[in-house]
C-alpha cells in the first residue's frame, strides 16, 4: 500500500474516480464533477502523491479557498466532491467542512413586483410567458425552459414539473462545441411535482397555445428547449428597461416570501418549491419566531395585480 501511495498521484485517482462514478450518476452531476475536479483540484493539489496528502495540506487548500473569497457555498461543495475523492483513494483523514452562513435571500419589492408582472400581462410571448410562471408558481429556470404542452393540463387547470435544461459540459471529442443543452429529469424526486394554474394564467396560456403542436416546447414553440442562460439574458432586458436590477431565482423567492406572508402551510410551500425537506423551506423563508405560531393547514394563491 506505501508504495502505491508512493507512486500514485492524486490526479490519477481522481480521474478513476470520475470513471466509476461516470455510470451511476446523471450526466449533468458528472459534468458538473468534472468541471469541479478540474478548475479547483488538479491544477492545484493534483500532482501530488497519494502519501503526501494529510489534514495540514487540505486545510491549506481549503484556506487558499477562501482566501480567493470564492462563495461559502461553492467552498463547501468542493469539499464535498474531495472527500469522496481521498475515501476512493483510501485516504483516512479527518476534514473539516466549512459552515455556510445562512443565505441572504433578493425579493423584488411589491412595486417592482407590479411593475413588472404589468409588463408581462401585457406583452406575452415566448420571452415573457415563462418569468410570468416563475413569477406566480416559483418555478427555477431551468424547469421553465423544459416545459411542454403535454406538461399543461389546461383543462384541470395543472402544470407538470418533470424535467429541467441545463448547459453541460460536452464530452463528445468529435465536436468542436465546448458545452451541449440537454433535457434531464427534474433535479430531484421532490422536484417532480404538479402545481394547480391560476384561471387567469390558464386564460393567458390558452390564447399563448393557438397554432402551436401539442409537444412543442412551451417558450420556444419548437422541438427544441430554450437555453437558460439565454432565456436569462431576455430576463435581464427585460429588467434593465424598467430600471430592475434581480437574479432570476428572486422571482422563485418572492413567490415563497409572500406565500409565508399570506398564511401558505410551509409544508405545502415546500411541495410547491419542490424542495428536498421542509427544513430547506424553513431555513430560507420562515422566521423562528413563526414557526412556533403558524398555523397548518391555510392555503394562499398568488393573485394577479389587477384583482
Amino acid at each position: 500500500m506505501k508504495t502505491i501511495f508512493k507512486k500514485t498521484k492524486l490526479k490519477d485517482k481522481i480521474n478513476e474516480w470520475l470513471e466509476y462514478e461516470k455510470n451511476k450518476v446523471k450526466i449533468s452531476t458528472y459534468s458538473y464533477y468534472h468541471t469541479v475536479v478540474e478548475k479547483h483540484l488538479i491544477n492545484s493539489i493534483g500532482d501530488l502523491h497519494l502519501i503526501q496528502i494529510n489534514e495540514n495540506v487540505i486545510d491549506d487548500f481549503i484556506n487558499s479557498l477562501i482566501n480567493n473569497k470564492m462563495k461559502e457555498s461553492t467552498i463547501r461543495q468542493i469539499v464535498v466532491i474531495l472527500k469522496q475523492i481521498l475515501k476512493f483513494s483510501n485516504i483516512k483523514i479527518s476534514i473539516k467542512t466549512p459552515k455556510i452562513k445562512k443565505r441572504k435571500i433578493t425579493i423584488f419589492s411589491e412595486k417592482d413586483r407590479k411593475k413588472l408582472e404589468k409588463y408581462l400581462c401585457e406583452n406575452i410571448t415566448g420571452e415573457t410567458i415563462g418569468i410570468l410562471l416563475s413569477m406566480h408558481l416559483g418555478l427555477r429556470i431551468g424547469e421553465v425552459c423544459a416545459i411542454q404542452w403535454k406538461n399543461i393540463d389546461l383543462s384541470n387547470e395543472l402544470l407538470f414539473i418533470e424535467n429541467t435544461v441545463e448547459r453541460i459540459k460536452n464530452f463528445d471529442s468529435n465536436s468542436s462545441k465546448k458545452t451541449q443543452l440537454v433535457l434531464i429529469a427534474a433535479k430531484t424526486e421532490n422536484s417532480v411535482r404538479t402545481l394547480p394554474l391560476d384561471s387567469k394564467l390558464i386564460k393567458i396560456l390558452k390564447e399563448f397555445k393557438k397554432n402551436q403542436k401539442a409537444t412543442d416546447f412551451l417558450l420556444t414553440s419548437t422541438d427544441k428547449p430554450a437555453d437558460p442562460r439565454n432565456y436569462y439574458y431576455h430576463y435581464k432586458k427585460i429588467l434593465k428597461k424598467y430600471g430592475l436590477s434581480n437574479n432570476y431565482h428572486a422571482l422563485r423567492h418572492t413567490f415563497a416570501t409572500e406565500c409565508i406572508d399570506l398564511g401558505l402551510n410551509p409544508k405545502a410551500l415546500s411541495e410547491m418549491l419542490g424542495h428536498s425537506d421542509i427544513e430547506t423551506t424553513l431555513k430560507l423563508y420562515v422566521h423562528p419566531s413563526i414557526r412556533k405560531t403558524r398555523e397548518f393547514g391555510n392555503e394562499a394563491k398568488i393573485q394577479f395585480i389587477n384583482d
